[in-house]
């Protein structure tokens, strides 16, 4: 009931068993696994372990362990209890901390090349900047648009020297403000002189790499800006969306595009939705919601809203004669109206 496992095996004695067999029976005690030993012991039995120690020249003592020969073969025995588990998570610490060594050695290589790469493109993009003056005459346009091309791409890599709290100390945040409004400059340019905040988040992160900011970093680096002569300001619509603004945008142009665009006839019989409004404007569709927001709290729009959502027309209310509601006259955007409307029955 107790009996420790057991296997026995034939063994031939010599090269070609003239010495005679001989009868070979292992016993095995304490709780390792029986049939993994007994699996990777003939696999040893069977590839002849034995001869490559002896070819390797760390050949053991001992006769009769195989076929002819004095090298023998060795196999290891899992080693059980308290020390086995020891040693198992000893070799399992060994083996993770290598691999983050590893893997942090590979970061770090890496951190230096991009560091190397964007200071490289910050050099190239200053020698554009400083060709483009000085050979400002004989160039084409196209010339001109390629340089142009590969000093936005050259930009996209990064900021070379980002503002960290161990460099600035105390003067983080009025560092950061200063160096946020630099960068915000090209994105404003492209979105049209507003932009969310969440998305100059994302891309000013993205600049600095590695040296990543916290949401609430960024929002006091903005409310620093009143206090700074900077060309950007942070604004905040009614409904509670934050952008940043440039100082030159102005709302009243937005809001003539805006009207020319519910003037057209078909915006005056179904009116137009924020994503009208996004692709007329080039902006986001939640920030032209906010400024056709915008343009109903000035009295342009009057709003419509149903299962569908928000649809916008233009306010007609402003033209209609309050001592004579049904007059219509023959000019103006409430003629317009009643002619677009008349077309569509």
């Amino acid at each position: 009931m107790f009996a420790s496992p057991r296997f026995r095996f034939q063994a031939s004695l010599g090269e070609k068993g003239e010495k005679g067999l001989v009868v070979i029976t292992l016993i095995l005690r304490g709780k390792s696994d029986v049939d993994s030993f007994v699996e990777k012991f003939w696999e040893a039995w069977r590839n002849k372990g034995w001869l490559d120690g002896v070819k390797s020249g760390s050949g053991g003592e001992g006769e009769g362990s195989g076929s002819g020969g004095d090298g023998g073969f060795a196999v290891r025995m899992p080693v059980v209890g308290v020390a086995g588990i020891l040693r198992k998570e000893q070799e399992m610490w060994e083996s993770t901390d290598k691999s983050l060594q590893d893997a942090f050695q590979d970061l770090n290589a890496l951190m230096n090349k991009a560091k190397e790469m964007v200071t490289l493109a910050e050099k190239m993009r200053a020698k554009l900047l400083s060709g483009s003056t000085s050979q400002a005459t004989g160039t084409n346009d196209e010339e001109i648009g390629t340089k142009e091309e590969m000093q936005e791409l050259l930009l996209s890599v990064g900021i070379v020297s980002p503002v960290t709290k161990e460099s600035a100390g105390a003067l983080y945040h009025q560092q950061l403000s200063r160096q946020l409004a630099d960068f915000a400059k090209i994105p404003l340019e492209r979105a049209g002189g507003m932009i969310n905040l969440i998305d100059i988040y994302c891309l000013f992160n993205r600049a600095r790499g590695t040296e990543l900011i916290s949401p609430d970093d960024l929002l006091r680096a903005c409310s620093l800006w009143e206090k700074c002569d900077v060309p950007v300001m942070l604004r905040k619509f009614d409904s509670g969306v934050m952008v940043i603004q440039s100082k030159n945008h102005s709302d009243d142009e937005v809001f003539t595009r805006i009207r020319s665009m519910v003037t057209t006839p078909d915006a005056l019989r179904a009116g137009v939705t924020a994503s009208d409004a996004a692709m007329t404007l080039g902006i986001a569709p939640a920030m032209a919601k906010e400024h056709l927001l915008s343009a109903e709290g000035k009295g342009l729009l009057c709003r419509d809203v149903s299962p569908d959502g928000f649809r916008f027309f233009v306010n007609l209310l402003q033209e209609i004669d309050a001592d004579d509601i049904f007059l219509v006259k023959e000019y103006g955007i409430y003629h317009t109206w009643v002619k677009a409307v008349s077309v569509a029955r």
